[in-house]
């Protein structure tokens, strides 16, 4: 049975008021990015075993890493995430049927989740009715899996209109998370991606592609509807760990504590 997402990933958005997180309940707000192009094998080993250790949601994994992502968090609950197109997402657009079949062999390799990444604006033939044609072929092709599906938006390509309607439009689609962003460098404001969660009804998901550097900001990003980050693992759950042992971890109230 495939790990399923934390339960806590609906303890969001400002009207909940202050909501107090266990250290696991952080854990489980956390990618594992380890798809690094000169990670060692000892080194991925070594990071999935952290995960599992943990409680980290996710480990983030190049395609050719997956059967031994698999293999190594077996039964840990973390789920095993990987990219379709990894390697040269400034190709071409790459067609459904390839889409499609790359989804099939990273569900026969042991992947819990892909992610299809998409850009609307960046370049002339990405286009919005491009990218449902692709989830909706890639969706196809894992459905009966379990296997759920993210797109990652290329927020700093897309203007505030194109990011709202896409955003709306993938929620139609019934993807199961959006990840907004800077995909390729650079940086997207908070107010872009507090724009997406607006576009995006619960229950999808809706991570943060920017790393980020301090317990405070996530919990802050909680409180704004954010629910998944990525970072330096290893420091923020040692300094997380450090804020437990004086004060609750609490996630703020908008408009009272920040």
């Amino acid at each position: 049975m495939q790990p399923q997402p934390s339960p806590n990933s609906s303890v969001s958005g400002p009207h909940r008021g202050r909501v107090e997180l266990t250290l696991e309940d952080f854990a489980g707000r956390l990618e594992h990015r380890l798809h690094w192009a000169d990670i060692t094998e000892e080194e991925f080993r070594d990071g999935c075993a952290y995960a599992a250790q943990h409680g980290i949601s996710a480990v983030l994994c190049r395609p050719e890493q997956v059967e031994l992502a698999t293999s190594a968090l077996a039964g840990s609950g973390v789920r095993v995430v990987t990219g379709l197109a990894f390697h040269d997402p400034n190709a071409p657009v790459r067609s459904q049927g390839d889409l499609a079949t790359e989804a099939a062999r990273m569900v026969e390799l042991g992947a819990h989740e892909v992610s299809l990444l998409a850009a609307p604006g960046a370049v002339a033939e990405a286009t919005t009715d491009l990218l449902l044609e692709q989830v909706a072929a890639v969706q196809a092709a894992v459905w009966d899996t379990g296997v759920t599906v993210r797109v990652a938006l290329n927020a700093q390509d897309m203007s505030n209109e194109q990011v709202a309607g896409t955003c709306g439009r993938l929620a139609a689609a019934g993807v199961h998370a959006v990840q907004g962003g800077a995909i390729r460098g650079g940086k997207v404001g908070f107010g872009r991606i507090e724009l997406m969660r607006d576009a995006l009804p619960r229950p999808i998901l809706l991570h943060w592609a920017q790393p980020v550097k301090s317990v405070e900001t996530i919990l802050v990003c909680i409180a704004h509807g954010i629910d998944r980050f990525i970072g330096d693992t290893e420091a923020l759950m040692a300094s997380a760990l450090r804020s437990t042992r004086v004060a609750p971890l609490t996630v703020p109230k908008a408009g009272l504590d920040f």
